[in-house]
């Protein structure tokens, strides 16, 4: 039974360490919108990611759908996690998942909106960097989209933000807790009942 203050309402808590969590990757997130092409710690990982991406897809023997494996990679394997988490009703691990999507779709308008100007210094795994393929150029030729590069990159940054606003509404959610109840444990069931 929840115990009601005197206007019957129920009390909730927040688990303060947790939420500031939640807040610094959306600070980082933001940090990372508004400084685009700066190198930020998690880029590191994202870039071998999209690499692997390469080399995987191109088991296939297909081109363009090896081309497009390293941004496949960059929003699938993010995703992945996401579901893990989601199904184990893990609010923090959800939270964390949607920000690193959030930020690999960022770094993806980046590259994106760079298919028309090739001003990023590209880099391959055993390429010589000179010859290697600009993957959102290529993709947007052969689309026929080239044209277009800014508005799909744009499009990227507003699933970017979007996901950043659900990574602050997941996180902050699993921080809330009722009085009654314990504090949520860092990888604690944000979706479960009431206790």
């Amino acid at each position: 039974m929840t115990p009601a203050s005197p206007e019957g309402l129920t009390t909730w808590r927040v688990h303060w360490g947790p939420a500031l969590g939640v807040l610094a990757l959306v600070g980082y997130g933001v940090l990372g919108v508004r400084h685009a092409g700066v190198f930020l710690p998690l880029d590191g990982v994202d870039l071998l990611i999209h690499e692997c991406g390469h080399l995987v897809t191109g088991l296939f023997g297909n081109e363009l759908f090896m081309v497009m494996g390293g941004t496949l990679m960059q929003l699938a394997m993010p995703t992945a996690f996401a579901v893990y988490f989601a199904r184990r009703r893990q609010g923090y691990g959800l939270s964390f998942t949607l920000f690193w999507l959030a930020v690999n779709c960022f770094n993806i308008a980046i590259y994106c909106r760079d298919a028309t100007v090739k001003t990023l210094q590209l880099i391959s795994i055993g390429g010589d960097g000179e010859n290697t393929i600009h993957d959102w150029e290529y993709m947007l030729n052969r689309w026929h989209l080239l044209r277009h590069a800014w508005d799909v990159a744009a499009g990227f940054v507003v699933l970017g933000l979007l996901l950043l606003l659900a990574t602050l509404a997941v996180g902050l959610y699993a921080a809330v807790y009722r009085e009654d109840a314990p504090p949520p444990a860092p990888c604690d069931d944000f979706l479960h009942e009431a206790r």
